[in-house]
């Protein structure tokens, strides 16, 4: 009697994680896109499709997952209220590897794929986070502001970077050349990170830290600061009002 109270109880469990689940057929996309609190997962699959999971079964309608020109967008309904919600996610399945990354309004995204392309961006703001395994191209973008976080290693050609706002970047792998824009108390840690040659701009109060082979050229100001982990060969930098340039 007693094992079949405890197969009823694990079966009646079985049921309500199902009801608190949905799948739904998506175009492959080219890029992902979240806002509003959820988190997203990429996976690459044959599967085209999203899982979507809540805490309250009634917040499945509220989800909303669209694939738009090449992009699928992953956020609450607009003036949707929910609440105990904070482990309402969205898993996505694609045959394609999305190369644009875009979160907003305290969201993120995960993937521990590698994503590999000729050109790749990651754009990151209003508190949310994105924390890519990889990435591999030619040219990459990645951008952060207000309160926003970026994880990622990448091997690039060239790589821009633009972090402001208080936000923050952790990036580790390599490039030929970085172009580099900071400010507003925004920090930049590239500490695992190095490049032959490097173009800088930082100013009020925003911090880096990289390993530059070559050529280091740019200018810091406004209590901004570049902390060097090795001497390049040719530096080319002006300071002013109390920008430093450390090793």
């Amino acid at each position: 009697m007693k094992r079949i109270l405890t197969i009823a109880f694990i079966s009646f469990l079985y049921v309500a994680q199902a009801q608190e689940r949905e799948t739904r057929k998506i175009t492959a996309p080219d890029g992902i896109s979240s806002a509003t609190s959820l988190r997203v997962d990429y996976i690459h699959s044959n599967r085209n499709e999203v899982v979507v999971e809540a805490d309250n079964p009634e917040h499945l309608s509220l989800i909303e997952t669209t694939v738009k020109n090449g992009t699928l967008y992953v956020q609450y309904k607009r003036n949707s209220s929910v609440r105990n919600a904070r482990n309402n996610r969205v898993t996505v399945y694609s045959s394609k590897i999305p190369t644009r990354f875009s979160a907003s309004s305290s969201s993120s995204i995960h993937t521990d794929e590698t994503i590999k392309a000729d050109k790749i961006s990651v754009d990151v703001s209003s508190s949310a986070s994105i924390s890519l395994k990889r990435l591999i191209a030619d040219d990459i973008s990645l951008s952060t502001s207000s309160s926003s976080s970026l994880t990622t290693n990448v091997s690039s050609k060239n790589l821009q970077v633009s972090a402001s706002s208080s936000s923050s970047q952790d990036i580790s792998g390599s490039a030929s050349n970085l172009n580099l824009n900071t400010n507003s108390s925004a920090s930049v840690d590239m500490s695992r990170f190095s490049t032959t040659n490097a173009q800088i701009q930082a100013n009020s109060s925003a911090n880096v830290t990289l390993s530059v082979k070559e050529n280091l050229q740019g200018k810091v100001s406004t209590s901004a600061r570049i902390a060097l982990k090795n001497q390049p060969k040719n530096v080319q930098v002006d300071k002013s009002t109390s920008g430093r340039v450390v090793l």
